[in-house]
């Protein structure tokens, strides 16, 4: 087993493109015409299913992406960030269950790329007030100063 070098963990942001038309999962041609394309709303609407079939496989933690997944749709591909190569090796081995998945809704899935982005995932999934107000603190710096004027304290 190799191990990556020091760049490749300093990256911050690394896109892992990947063709989702391999021999497991390809829907042939006649199958995929009689598909409609995908949006963004109805892509969340069928990762939110498929977390809850993953739920039902005991498989908790990658159900627990997919059901609020940062995602973007262009031409029937849809790029999904995530914050860990462990979760981009997951949904990599089941993307042809999710084309299939796709498929029998009526959706096309004509790609799948994962980009991992920690950071992004971070800001995007805020629990605590205290990670809320970092996160708005760096948009508008004049709320630090606002905090610090009035020694509020979030937690």
């Amino acid at each position: 087993m190799k191990i990556g070098g020091l760049r490749s963990a300093m990256t911050a942001r690394k896109t892992i493109k990947k063709d989702i038309s391999d021999s497991t999962g390809a829907l042939s041609a006649e199958e995929s015409s009689k598909l409609k394309g995908i949006d963004e709303l109805s892509a969340k609407e069928m990762f939110k299913k498929y977390a809850d079939i993953l739920v039902a496989e005991k498989r908790g933690s990658l159900a627990a992406f997919f059901a609020d997944p940062l995602l973007k749709v262009a031409e029937d591909i849809i790029t999904i960030t995530v914050g860990s190569k462990i979760v981009e090796n997951q949904i990599i081995e089941d993307k042809h269950k999710l084309v299939r998945h796709f498929a029998a809704a009526g959706y096309r899935l004509s790609g799948l790329e994962c980009v991992v982005n920690a950071t992004e995932i971070s800001e995007y999934k805020i629990f605590s007030p205290k990670e809320q107000f970092a996160v708005m603190a760096r948009e508008y710096p004049a709320l630090a100063d606002f905090a610090s004027r009035f020694s509020l304290d979030f937690e």
